[in-house]
């Protein structure tokens, strides 16, 4: 059973946008579970898939085609877009927060994050950043990935992705440029294979960059050219991703993020040379292999391959589940 009580004393903490579209994912019931025990966070899924599952009360679901998220779209940058493949979406999330005010006006931050993932303990880990009242927030120590990131909800933050020289060309191609992470100036024609193409060639060159920095030679070259880069660039350049220009208002002042690695995935798993992973849920927390917990688990590398298992240990006693997977 999911937690039915809020808890909210003040404006609600964050609300997600989550659009997906396709067919209902094997995983679905355990993100559920992991999303209704966070009861400080809100999900608004957009979607043209009529779930079987019971929802949170936390989670509410905007019934919608794909054409029919393509107009709103559309209607709200007033330019024509043209989405044809869902996983162009992700060019859009720098965006959200413009995109779809009207439904995040009562939120302090908010958010976009995956459905290939299962949430722990949001608050254990985000109560300290949203109380300081960072500008954006990232799991991530390198970058803000496109799986999870949280905004604040203030217009020079939401309006970000609009100082982007190339965000009007992006938006209105139907090619991925993945410019809610690092760009691809060409773009992607999407199709399946050509996705998980892409995510595997971005993991395995990950590894490589992983094994490389085990090298103190390497190292060395790193932290020369590192230092003596241009620190501030005089301008955007012409093909820029959300990362370039949240780095380019931190190094000129106008921004304050939050960077630390509080989550796990497949594809770090897979950099570091497992063979395997899993991970166990149980009341709300999230612990990975070793036993520590995590904020989320993501796993694209699995739901790709195949290699998901799911073992519901859920009793009247106890709520825990376990997920593994394989490379």
């Amino acid at each position: 059973m999911y937690l039915i009580t809020h808890n909210y004393d003040k404006m609600k903490r964050v609300c997600f946008i989550l659009p997906f579209f396709g067919e209902e994912p094997t995983w679905i019931d355990f993100f559920f579970k992991s999303a209704a025990f966070n009861v400080n966070y809100d999900w608004i899924i957009f979607s043209d898939i009529s779930f079987r599952s019971k929802l949170p009360y936390n989670v509410r679901i905007i019934p919608i085609t794909l054409d029919d998220f393509n107009k709103l779209l559309s209607n709200r940058l007033q330019f024509d877009t043209n989405i044809c493949h869902p996983y162009k979406i992700c060019d859009f999330k720098p965006a959200f927060g413009y995109i779809f005010s009207e439904w995040i006006k009562d939120y302090m931050y908010w958010g976009y994050c995956d459905l290939d993932i299962v949430l722990g303990d949001l608050d254990s880990f985000l109560a300290e950043p949203i109380a300081f009242g960072y500008d954006i927030i990232s799991p991530d120590t390198s970058f803000f990935p496109g799986h999870f990131c949280l905004c604040k909800n203030q217009e020079s933050v939401t309006g970000l992705f609009s100082s982007a020289p190339n965000y009007i060309d992006v938006f209105k191609s139907s090619k991925c440029f993945c410019f809610d992470e690092f760009i691809v100036p060409g773009g992607i024609v999407l199709t399946e294979k050509k996705i998980r193409k892409k995510i595997i060639r971005k993991v395995r060159k990950n590894r490589f960059r992983y094994q490389l920095k085990q090298n103190n030679f390497f190292l060395k070259l790193h932290t020369y050219f590192s230092l003596n880069k241009k620190k501030i660039p005089a301008k955007l350049e012409r093909s820029v991703d959300f990362n370039h220009i949240i780095d380019y208002y931190v190094q000129s002042g106008m921004l304050q993020t939050f960077k630390k690695q509080i989550y796990d995935s497949d594809t770090r798993r897979y950099r570091l040379g497992h063979t395997n992973w899993i991970i166990t849920w149980r009341n709300g927390k999230l612990v990975n292999n070793e036993g520590k917990e995590i904020m989320y688990f993501h796993f694209p590398l699995s739901k790709h391959n195949g290699s998901l298992c799911y073992n519901d240990h859920s009793t009247e006693k106890k709520d825990t589940f376990s997920i593994s997977g394989n490379f």
